[in-house]
């Protein structure tokens, strides 16, 4: 920072997990020092992305209409829970499927940008 004259606020530092965040932002990773206390931002990649989608995610609507600041993030347990309301609609159990196993297998799905007809067959909409 001293070296190049760049200030805290300037210095975005993005790790994978909120474990390396907290290192990075309190100094404790070997061989750091500790920039948050010169004002970077210090976030897991996760993070900052929300906190961008948060703070300018009005203008994401011409791309997705409907989108805007006000979104719910899902965390693994609450992805499970749509797969067993259905499955239990349809009669089933677990036993069927597991509810993770089927909330997986849509994630796949969604992944690859599968929707229904091309998993099902053009018949379903």
């Amino acid at each position: 920072m001293e070296a190049h004259h760049v200030s805290g606020p300037s210095i975005l530092a993005v790790t994978f997990t909120n474990k390396a965040a907290t290192r990075c932002a309190s100094g404790a990773a070997p061989g750091r020092r500790c920039r948050a206390r010169f004002g970077a931002v210090v976030a897991t990649f996760h993070s900052f992305c929300v906190r961008l989608l948060r703070r300018d995610g009005e203008r994401l609507a011409d791309l997705r209409p409907g989108f805007n600041r006000k979104f719910t993030i899902y965390d693994e347990d609450d992805q499970v829970v749509p797969a067993q309301v259905d499955l239990q609609n349809l009669g089933l159990n677990d036993e069927f499927m597991p509810y993770r196993a089927m909330s997986s297998w849509i994630s796949h799905n969604k992944s690859r940008q599968k929707g229904p007809a091309e998993v099902y067959g053009r018949g379903l909409r």
